[in-house]
């Protein structure tokens, strides 16, 4: 079973709060590129994008664990030399608060803490990188569980969440940066991750479907006011008009005239540029295109 190395209060704080996101250094530092970003490929390495989206180098930085992992937690630790403070054969100083701590000793390194002192299992919910000047850290974000599990999961018998997913359009698998509940949910977020054709286009038309609507939002609901027209209170006819917006997003309709009567008229077109243009018209008009 792999191990993460927690500080006393680290691993106070997973006990307590039953989950904890931690940092360690990425090794060997990555060099820094201005502009760059830390990128997740598909087998589950981490590599520097230029602004291009290309790879800058062809170096590749693996995390000492991946999503769905289990680990032993190593500690500050300590022989047990006075029974009268426990029955066990090793003290851990996460146990202890601060003046029984001092009271205790001298504590070991988490480095030297045999197996057998480990009190504490956790699952990688999560693995993300940054990426700085200095160089970087893994964000690893754990979530406790007892001993059994973590033996179950690094045995392969509990498949606690779902970490390899496939795109729904081209069917190329992916290591995940993170844990899901469900093998759906895992094969959208590969297909979000996937730099297939189909799956480019399919992010790019719901990128245009969500501006579409947002701009029908702009002019028709709450929002409306801001630009000083009366937001509309039925809320259906709102709903109506993003449904309109993400049809003609996707391609079934080039067009469409909404009255909402006696309120105002709404129109749905696709500019020479292929951008969605959403207008309302009553006594003033305004128009807003993307970018607006």
């Amino acid at each position: 079973m792999k191990d993460l190395i927690l500080t006393a209060q680290d691993a106070r704080e997973l006990q307590s709060l039953g989950a904890l996101t931690i940092t360690k250094p990425i090794k060997p530092a990555p060099p820094y590129v201005e502009g760059a970003v830390f990128a997740l490929n598909t087998l589950g390495a981490w590599y520097i994008k230029g602004p291009d989206g290309e790879a800058i180098t062809a170096d590749e930085f693996v995390p000492p664990v991946r999503p769905g992992d289990a680990v032993m937690i190593r500690e500050p630790w300590r022989y047990n030399e006075d029974e009268s403070v426990s029955l066990k054969d090793f003290l851990l100083r996460a146990d202890f608060d601060e003046e029984q701590e001092k009271d205790l000793g001298k504590w070991n390194s988490p480095v030297s803490m045999p197996t057998a002192a480990a009190a504490r299992y956790a699952r990688v919910e999560s693995v993300a990188a940054t990426y700085t000047e200095a160089g970087g850290d893994w964000l690893l974000t754990l979530q406790l569980i007892d001993k059994d599990t973590a033996q179950a999961i690094d045995a392969g018998l509990l498949t606690a969440k779902f970490t390899t997913g496939a795109c729904k359009y081209c069917g190329q698998t992916a290591e995940l940066g993170q844990a899901y509940d469900t093998q759906e949910a895992a094969d959208e977020a590969a297909s979000e991750l996937c730099e297939c054709t189909s799956a480019t286009i399919a992010r790019r038309r719901a990128a245009q479907v969500e501006d579409a609507k947002d701009r029908v939002r702009q002019l028709f609901g709450e929002r409306a006011e801001e630009l000083g027209f009366v937001p509309l209170a039925d809320a259906p006819a709102v709903e109506l008009l993003e449904q309109i917006a993400a049809l003609i997003a996707t391609g079934p309709i080039s067009s469409a005239t909404i009255n909402v009567r006696g309120r105002c008229k709404a129109k749905l077109t696709v500019s020479t540029k292929g951008k969605i243009k959403v207008s309302r018209s009553e006594v003033k008009s305004c128009d807003l295109e993307a970018g607006e």
